[in-house]
């Protein structure tokens, strides 16, 4: 849980430090720069899922020339998206001000936070592959050690850049892409066994072809859904700035704590795709069922929890990220608003790890696409009517659909275990 939370943190920690310059603008640019730029980042998360899944399931039969097999084709597939993204760039540097709507004040700003960070992307490819590797293993405090690091250096340098010398919006950036840069050093230096071994296994001419089919296919699906769930958050933030500068930089700020407790359930979500994977691995439906439900519950009460803080700690926890007086003032009514999210998202963000483990990339893009179009439409009919508050009130309809639509889909999991193999394992308490 822990480690999946610190991937918001240099989105928070960003907007934290510019926001004590008590700017408008600025912090309105990092908000809206660190949420897409996380965005753009996470639409290819397939790469830790599928790696997760793959090797998981090699674990669980004890197949060790598959792990490294896996790991080589989803590095190998890392490369060619790095490679294409280098193409991709600059175009996105141009024409997403344009998209945004972003203001005069606001688009330059923009435009240098996201060109700094966005030379992070092999880097995010790599870490997501290595993210994968590790969570199949279940070695989860290696993941918070090398992200809890990369935040620490982060913290550290985006003080010394902004607030000892005044480098401004890129001073945030450079400190972030620096703490990137320490985490794959650090993810190096964990997997250097691995290394040793795929080194070996790619130098093998013999195995130069890679079966990719099959990955590919899922990946696609996978991507499907990251892509709606990313459009999802860029629509919300193109229409929270055609509401003004200010609507733009308290979304984008509260954007990061929706993010931050999403990525703290992902954190058993992620403890239920290990264990789906295990559980179909072994043919254990029962095993699937209980880990499941525990990890929902646990998920449950961890939104719970951040919900409380927001309500109660609102205007605290806002002035953590801005000293702007009139945004910490609608801070309260909006702080809500996350809380709500936060309880309503859970259903999904659980299931989420669940399907991953399953590899039901179909099943959660068409989840995803459905709340896609419900989240369209509600913004469509609420934000004429009720502005902020009805954006708002789109995106959790959006969560609500999305985990309604991944329990009807539930049962084609457990269908996915072969009644003859079901194993008289039962899960550890």
């Amino acid at each position: 849980m822990l480690s999946n939370a610190m991937v918001s943190m240099i989105g928070l920690v960003d907007a934290g430090v510019i926001g004590r310059l008590g700017e408008v603008s600025p912090l309105a640019a990092v908000g809206l720069g660190g949420a897409v730029i996380s965005s753009f980042f996470w639409m290819f998360m397939f790469l830790a899922v599928t790696t997760t899944s793959d090797i998981g399931r090699a674990v669980a039969k004890g197949e060790d020339h598959k792990v490294t097999e896996s790991l080589s084709r989803a590095i190998w597939l890392s490369g060619v998206i790095s490679i294409a993204l280098v193409f991709v760039i600059p175009l996105l540097v141009w024409l997403l001000p344009y998209i945004l709507g972003t203001s005069a004040e606001v688009t330059p700003l923009f435009r240098q936070y996201f060109m700094i960070r966005i030379c992070a992307a092999p880097i995010a490819m790599l870490t997501h592959v290595a993210t994968g590797y590790f969570i199949a293993y279940e070695r989860t405090r290696t993941v918070l050690v090398y992200k809890s690091v990369s935040q620490v250096i982060n913290l550290l340098l985006n003080v010394l850049f902004v607030m000892g010398l005044g480098w401004g919006v890129a001073g945030v950036a450079i400190a972030s892409f620096v703490a990137e840069i320490v985490a794959l050093i650090l993810i190096a230096y964990f997997m250097r066994d691995e290394l040793s071994k795929l080194w070996v296994y790619m130098k093998d001419k013999t195995r130069i072809h890679l079966p990719i089919g099959a990955y590919l296919q899922n990946s696609s699906y996978v991507f499907i859904r990251a892509l709606c769930l990313q459009l999802t958050f860029l629509i919300f933030a193109y229409l929270g700035n055609h509401l003004g500068d200010e609507a733009l930089a308290i979304n984008s700020v509260l954007l990061i704590f929706v993010f931050m407790v999403a990525q703290a359930s992902d954190g058993f979500a992620t403890a239920s795709e290990v264990l789906a994977t295990r559980s179909i691995g072994l043919g254990s439906i029962r095993a699937l069922r209980i880990n499941s439900l525990k990890c929902t519950l646990v998920s449950l009460m961890i939104a719970l929890s951040f919900a409380t803080i927001f309500i109660i700690f609102d205007q605290e926890l806002f002035g953590l990220v801005s000293t702007n007086d009139s945004l910490r003032d609608m801070a309260p009514v909006y702080m809500k608003w996350v809380a709500l999210g936060a309880v309503i998202g859970v259903l999904a963000w659980s299931l989420d790890g669940i399907f991953f483990g399953s590899n039901l990339g179909r099943e959660m893009a068409i989840a995803m696409m459905v709340s896609f179009v419900a989240f369209l439409l509600a913004a469509w009919i609420f934000v004429p009517i009720f502005g902020n508050h009805g954006l708002w009130g789109a995106l959790v309809i959006n969560f609500l659909i999305r985990g309604v639509g991944l329990s009807l889909f539930y049962p084609r999991v457990e269908r996915l275990i072969n009644p003859d193999l079901i194993s008289s394992i039962n899960p550890k308490p």
